[in-house]
């Protein structure tokens, strides 16, 4: 000791430093030091809570556009099958329409044939009735006397089967 008292460095005084050294360091440790450390600690704890959360959320997103891309394939698939069968319907609709217009033009043949028929029908009765006016006049006139109606007629009949 006596070499630190030849340097001028009192024990005592030495001693009250040592003391205060371990004074302040142990009010640092625990004012300072510890807060600081556990401050640390929370933004440590902080910034991993941020990483997982990312990690979580690009986790999330890679789902989500997997998801995405699952669903629009069952959409073009579901797509795809609904102008399917559209088309399908359309093909049955023309086939329908097709055969809706073709027993409409049948109907039409069938009712002008029928007028037809009729027509032709009519236009030989008034014929008939022309020819047998004329045969009428041509007879009397040949005969030059009127028959009576029955007479009339069977003369007629006969030049008509003739």
């Amino acid at each position: 000791m006596e070499i630190l008292a030849k340097l001028g460095v009192d024990k005592w005084l030495l001693l009250a430093q040592g003391v205060n050294f371990i004074v302040l360091l142990l009010v640092l440790t625990r004012f300072v030091y510890r807060p600081f450390i556990r401050h640390l600690d929370e933004r440590a704890a902080r910034i991993e809570g941020g990483l997982t959360h990312a990690r979580e959320a690009e986790e999330r997103l890679k789902a989500a556009a997997s998801e995405q891309a699952q669903v629009l394939r069952a959409a073009a698939v579901e797509a795809k099958g609904i102008v399917a069968d559209a088309a399908k319907r359309a093909k049955e609709y023309e086939a329908a329409e097709v055969k809706a217009v073709e027993v409409r033009i049948e109907k039409m043949l069938a009712d002008g044939e029928t007028r037809l028929s009729e027509e032709k029908a009519k236009l030989i009765r008034e014929a008939k009735s022309e020819v047998e006016a004329m045969v009428v006049s041509l007879t009397q006139s040949v005969l030059r006397t009127k028959l009576d109606a029955k007479g009339d007629a069977e003369l007629i009949q006969k030049i008509i089967k003739a």
